[in-house]
């Protein structure tokens, strides 16, 4: 896989939340799935989404699981063995030129990363990744990765 343009500019931060979530369940075998580290340069936005949300989750010390199939965290429910599964999605600009307009701002432990929208048609991009995790969705329920009776959340 190529490297992304933006993935230098957001290589440090990504490299502490990796190391950060890397610690959560190590001795469970973690809880980013096997792919994730060599998916983090040619999709540096989709991976920043995923560290920020389990680093999330971690510090509202919910108990999350994660496998390399199905979406991406699993939190069970309090009561009943129902879950909740979210799946993270970061579609892309449509545009693989560096974005000059990257900024990094660290605030104690939050980071702020911001980048403008350039193409007008990122809402359709952003359509079609809705619909294609829905059927994604679908496909987890007949493999039975998902219960019936489980909440799916496109984050």
């Amino acid at each position: 896989m190529s490297m992304h343009p933006d993935y230098p500019k957001l290589e440090d931060h990504l490299k502490e939340l990796f190391q950060s979530v890397s610690r959560y369940k190590a001795d469970e075998g973690g809880l980013l799935d096997s792919k994730f580290e060599s998916q983090t340069k040619s999709m540096p936005w989709q991976s920043l989404l995923e560290l920020e949300l389990a680093e999330h989750l971690i510090d509202l010390n919910l108990d999350i699981y994660s496998a390399d199939e199905g979406p991406d965290f699993q939190l069970k429910k309090l009561s009943g063995d129902d879950s909740v599964w979210l799946e993270a999605v970061c579609p892309t600009n449509g545009n693989d030129a560096p974005n000059k307009d990257v900024q990094v701002e660290q605030k104690s432990r939050t980071s702020m990363i911001s980048a403008s929208l350039r193409d007008p048609d990122y809402e359709r991009r952003l359509t079609s990744v809705l619909a294609g995790k829905a059927l994604k969705y679908c496909d987890y329920l007949e493999s039975g990765i998902v219960a019936p009776t489980d909440d799916c959340l496109i984050v």
